[in-house]
C-alpha cells in the first residue's frame, strides 16, 4: 500500500465525518482521550487498529477488482436477471435487434439447483444433521465409580438375603456382565446429553434465523458460485417473554434477549486477502450495514462478552447515532456498486441510505492495538502481550472502532463458506453462469434467429415490376389487404409479364428449434443439472416407470452431489460444531454438556436413514416371534419404535410408553413370577419372602437381574444372558 492509498483513505474518512461538532453531552472515551458524549471531534486521530483495518480493506478490494472476481460476479448476476451489458445492447440496437430477446437458460438451472438444495436441507419432517456423542465419550469418573459401587453393593445384599454365596466363576461372569451394563449406561448417559444438546441447537437455529439465512445462502451459492454464512455470534434481539402475573394469568411482554444468531453474507460483501485459499487464511474483510435501531440495541448490552475480551463500544456507538440518527455513513464506493444495485432492483445510490456501512475484520493484530482500545486480557484471563498477535473480530464505522473481540480459539472465525463448482487453489467457487457462459450466448443468438425467421415467414412479401403502370397513385396503393384489387395499365414498353409478384421466405424453424434443443442438452451436461429435475422430458422411456424415474432422479442428483457434499462438510457441519462449542463454553446448563460430534446428513444421509428404517422394520418383524420376544423385551422394542416414530415426524412420547412405565410393568411381572414359584437357593427353615418383601427387594436392586439406576440405564443385559 503506497502513500496515495493512505491519503485517499484519510480523505474518505474526513468526508464521512466532516468538521462539524455535535451536541454537548456526558464524557466518553474515544481512543485514549476523554471527549464529550455525542461529539465526534474531527481532530480526533484515527486509531491504529481502525487505520490498519481500512488499509487492509483497500488492499483486498483492489485485489478482487484486478483479479476479475468483480466482473465474474457481475456477469453471473446479469445472466440470472436476463440482462445484457450496455455495450452489447448498443451493438444489438445498431443492427435492429431488440435487447429483450434473452433466453434465461442460466436462471432456469439456478432455480432448479436452489429447489433441489432446499428440498434436501429443509425437509419438513427431518433436519439434515444430528448431534451424537463421540465413539468413546468422556464420562465423569464420579459417575463411573458410583455405578460400580452401587452394583457391588447390590450383589452383597443379594448374598446376605439368600444366605448363599455364588461360586467364583459365577461371580466373575456376573461382574463382567455388570461391567457391560455399566458401559451401556455410560453410553446412554452420553446419548441423553447428546439428545439435549441436539434439541438445544435446533431451538437456537430456529430462533436465530437459520432458515432464512440458509435460504439466502442457497440463493448466493447458486447465483455466484460462492456462499457464506456468519454464525453463531451473540446478538441482542427483541423476543417475547412469558411472565405470570399476580392473578396467576400469563402475560407476554417484549424484551431484549441475547442469543446466537446467523446471517448470510453476499459474495459482493466479502473481501479475502490476496493468495487466500480457505476462510481462515489471511485477513477477511466483510462490508456490514446496520440501522440506527440495531446499533442502539447492540450498545445497550455487551453481547455477553466479558470486559477482558472486548465488546461493543457503547459510547462510540451513541456518539455516532447522535450525529447520524438516520444513517448515511458509507465506505468508499466500489466500481460495480451502482450496476450491482441496479441489477438487484435496489435503485440508484443517492447518498441517502438508511443504514450505516462499516467493515467487519477477521485477522490477527498485535497486542499494542488492543491495549490502546482498553482491552488488556484474553478470555482465559491472561494479560495481553503487546508484542504477541491475537485473532480478533473487529468492526469499524468510519474512522472509529465500534466493536472488538478476541476470537475464542475453541470456536474460531464464525464464518463458513461453500462453493458450487470447485476451482483448485481458489478462494472463490465457479458459478452456473461461468459454466454456461458460451451456451447462454448461443441460446440468445438462436432465440433471436427464431424470432426473426418467424417474423419473416409469418406472411408473404410482394414486389412490383413497373410501378408506373399502377393506376392508383395514392398512399393506399401498396397496402396489402384481403380481396384487394390492383389495377394496371398496358405497358408502354411492350412488357406482357405480371406487374406484381409474391416472395415466400423459407422457414428454418425446425433446424433452429433442433439447435435450441441441442443447446439445452449441452447445458444439462455442462451444469450437471439435467432438465428432468424440474419436470422436463419425462414423458417416455425410463421416466414412465417408478423404478426408472428413481434411477433418473438418482443420476440427476449426481450432478448436485458436489455442492451438496460441500455444504454438508464446510457449512452445516462447521456451523453446528461452532454452535456446540458455543453452548459448551457459554451455556450454564450442565445437562447438555458432553463429548459430542456432528453428523450431517444431506442427500446421502436421507438415503441412509431410509435404509435404516427398512432394517428396523424388518428387525421388529423378526423379534415379534414368541421365541425372540423374551430376549429383546419391551424396552428393546420401545427403542426401535421410538426411532421409527421420529422418522415419521411424530413425538415418540405421544405414542410409546416411557422408560419409567416400562420399568414398572417389568417390576410387576417379576413380582408375579416370584409369587408363582419358590425362589431357588432358599435356605431350609427360612420362610419364603412375601409379595411385599419381594417388591421391596426388587425396588432396592437386591434381587438378581436388577440394575441400579445411575445414568439412565437400559438394563436387560444380565436378564437376557441369564446371569445373576
Amino acid at each position: 500500500m503506497n502513500i496515495c492509498d493512505f491519503n485517499r483513505m484519510n480523505e474518505s474518512a474526513k468526508a464521512l465525518f466532516g468538521n462539524a461538532g455535535g451536541p454537548v453531552g456526558e464524557l466518553a472515551v474515544l481512543g485514549e482521550k476523554p471527549v464529550q458524549l455525542g461529539v465526534i471531534p474531527s481532530s480526533e486521530p484515527m486509531s491504529r487498529l481502525a487505520n490498519f483495518i481500512n488499509t487492509q480493506f483497500l488492499i483486498n478490494s483492489e485485489h478482487r477488482r484486478t483479479s476479475g472476481i468483480d466482473d465474474r460476479l457481475l456477469r453471473a448476476l446479469r445472466a440470472c436477471e436476463g440482462e445484457f451489458s450496455s455495450e452489447v445492447i448498443e451493438e444489438m440496437r445498431k443492427i435492429g435487434i431488440s435487447p429483450e430477446m434473452y433466453d434465461k437458460l442460466t436462471d432456469t438451472k439456478r432455480r432448479a439447483a436452489m429447489s433441489n438444495m432446499m428440498d434436501i436441507f429443509n425437509a419438513p419432517s427431518d433436519k439434515p444433521w444430528e448431534i451424537k456423542p463421540t465413539p468413546w465419550p468422556e464420562i465423569p469418573e464420579s459417575a463411573q465409580k458410583l455405578a460400580v459401587e452401587l452394583t457391588m453393593r447390590g450383589m452383597m445384599q443379594v448374598a446376605q438375603i439368600t444366605g448363599i454365596m455364588p461360586p467364583q466363576d459365577v461371580i466373575f461372569r456376573a461382574a463382567q456382565e455388570r461391567m457391560e451394563e455399566i458401559l451401556n449406561a455410560e453410553e446412554e448417559w452420553a446419548k441423553d446429553r447428546g439428545k439435549r444438546m441436539d434439541k438445544k441447537c435446533h431451538d437456537q437455529l430456529v430462533e436465530g434465523g437459520w432458515l432464512g439465512t440458509f435460504a439466502k445462502y442457497v440463493a448466493y451459492i447458486c447465483t455466484y458460485g460462492t456462499g457464506l454464512i456468519k454464525g453463531p455470534f451473540p446478538r441482542v434481539v427483541m423476543t417475547n417473554a412469558c411472565k405470570e402475573t399476580k392473578l396467576g394469568t400469563l402475560k407476554f411482554s417484549t424484551t431484549l434477549k441475547e442469543m446466537p444468531c446467523f446471517e448470510a453474507i453476499s459474495p459482493w460483501d466479502a473481501y479475502p486477502s490476496p493468495m487466500a485459499r480457505e476462510i481462515t487464511d489471511g485477513y477477511l474483510c466483510v462490508r456490514v450495514r446496520y440501522t440506527s435501531d440495531e446499533l442502539s440495541r447492540f450498545a445497550s448490552k455487551t453481547q455477553g462478552t466479558k470486559n477482558v475480551e472486548g465488546q461493543w463500544m457503547p459510547d462510540t456507538v451513541r456518539a455516532l447515532l447522535a450525529r447520524y440518527p438516520k444513517g448515511g455513513i458509507k465506505i468508499d464506493p466500489q466500481p460495480h456498486d451502482v450496476l450491482r444495485r441496479q441489477l438487484e432492483k435496489d435503485g440508484m445510490d443517492n447518498g441517502n441510505d438508511c443504514k450505516m456501512e462499516g467493515i467487519e475484520f477477521y485477522g490477527q493484530v498485535d497486542g499494542n492495538m488492543l491495549r490502546e482500545l482498553g482491552i488488556w486480557k484474553t478470555s482465559d484471563g491472561k494479560t495481553i502481550d503487546p508484542y504477541d498477535y491475537y485473532e480478533v473480530d473487529c468492526i469499524t464505522i468510519g474512522r472509529y472502532v465500534v466493536f472488538c473481540k478476541i476470537i475464542d480459539p475453541r470456536i474460531g472465525r464464525p464464518i463458513s463458506k461453500g462453493i458450487f463448482y470447485e476451482k483448485p487453489d481458489s478462494w472463490w467457487g465457479g458459478s452456473i453462469a461461468d459454466e454456461l457462459a458460451m451456451l447462454q450466448r448461443f441460446a440468445n443468438t438462436t432465440m433471436r434467429n427464431i424470432v426473426m425467421n418467424s417474423a419473416m415467414t409469418s406472411g408473404s412479401m410482394f414486389y412490383v415490376n413497373d410501378a408506373s403502370r399502377l393506376l392508383d397513385k395514392s398512399e393506399e396503393a401498396f397496402k396489402v389487404k384481403p380481396w384487394k384489387m390492383f389495377l394496371f395499365t398496358q405497358s408502354m414498353m411492350g412488357q406482357n409479364g405480371s406487374p406484381i409478384g409474391v416472395l415466400d421466405v423459407k422457414s428454418h424453424l425446425t433446424d433452429l428449434l433442433a439447435t435450441m434443443e441441442w443447446v439445452e442438452k449441452k447445458a444439462d451436461a455442462r451444469s450437471g443439472i439435467p432438465s428432468l429435475t424440474y419436470g422436463v422430458n419425462l414423458s417416455g422411456g425410463a421416466g414412465r416407470t417408478v423404478g426408472g424415474m428413481s434411477m433418473l432422479l438418482d443420476a440427476a442428483n449426481k450432478g448436485m452431489k458436489m455442492v451438496i457434499n460441500c455444504t454438508d462438510r464446510h457449512v452445516v457441519r462447521n456451523v453446528l460444531k461452532m454452535l456446540v462449542s458455543y453452548n459448551l463454553i457459554n451455556d450454564e446448563d450442565i445437562s447438555i454438556k458432553g463429548d459430542f460430534n456432528v453428523n450431517p446428513s444431506g442427500v446421502m444421509g436421507l438415503i441412509l436413514k431410509e435404509q435404516e428404517s427398512s432394517r428396523r422394520r424388518a428387525f421388529v418383524a423378526m423379534v415379534a416371534n414368541p421365541m425372540m420376544f423374551p430376549i429383546v423385551g419391551p424396552k428393546g422394542i420401545a427403542v426401535i419404535l421410538r426411532e421409527e416414530a421420529k422418522g415419521m415426524g411424530l413425538n415418540p412420547d405421544d405414542v410409546i410408553a416411557s422408560a419409567e412405565k416400562l420399568e414398572e410393568l417389568e417390576m410387576i411381572q417379576q413380582i408375579q413370577m416370584l409369587n408363582s414359584q419358590q425362589p431357588q437357593g432358599q435356605p431350609e427353615g427360612q420362610p419364603p419372602m412375601g409379595p411385599q418383601d419381594q417388591s421391596q427387594a426388587v425396588a432396592q436392586g437386591m434381587l438378581p437381574n436388577s440394575q441400579a439406576q445411575v445414568m439412565a440405564p437400559q438394563g436387560g443385559v444380565a436378564e437376557r444372558n441369564g446371569a445373576g
